[in-house]
């Protein structure tokens, strides 16, 4: 298969559209738009993965999010892309690659787990902001109940599967804390 990239949310009249469609094909790399009718297409499909074929289920849902998926790309042509994504100007948010999992769900499935995963790495960093500060207080007072929130942060290195509620826990301990 070729590389291959599904666009979904973008406005096709936009600038930004048009120079992410060129700038894939500066780089041979196929384009193909999702529409919101297909949200209930396994990702398989939207692909053009032998073996998968139509649900023929109509969504009338449109999820607010701008995503591109990516398949067949080998690390250096991702990172090649990329990087002349933002050399352009243009920064995606949420884009993922194809996985072995990822290509049974449904778009609509892929499109909410992303918004997630981006909403938990959003609160992840932040509260790494929060542990910096933290840590800046300590060095110059005592503070018991900033010490266990620190901690508590830090646990989250060390977990295999952060949940988003994981997160939220953490950034309760902080409160009126810094």
């Amino acid at each position: 298969m070729e590389k291959k990239i599904l666009i979904y949310g973008f406005d096709k009249d936009s600038k930004r559209y048009a120079d992410i469609v060129e700038i894939a094909n500066k780089f041979n790399i196929e384009i193909a738009n999702v529409e919101e009718e297909k949200l209930l297409e396994k990702v398989g499909f939207l692909m053009g993965i032998e073996g998968y074929e139509s649900s023929k289920d109509k969504s009338e849902e449109r999820k607010d999010i701008e995503f591109l998926l990516f398949s067949d790309f080998d690390r250096k042509d991702l990172s090649d892309y990329l990087i002349a994504l933002r050399d352009a100007g243009i920064n995606v948010p949420h884009k993922s690659v194809i996985t072995e999992m990822t290509k049974d769900w449904t778009f609509k499935e892929l499109l909410e787990h992303i918004e997630v995963e981006h909403r938990v790495m959003e609160k992840f960093n932040l509260l790494g902001t929060y542990v910096k500060k933290g840590r800046e207080i300590l060095e110059k007072e005592e503070n018991k109940a900033l010490e266990l929130a620190i901690e508590g942060a830090l646990e989250l290195t060390k977990m295999k599967d952060i949940e988003e509620k994981d997160v939220d826990e953490r950034f309760e301990k902080f409160k009126g804390l810094l």
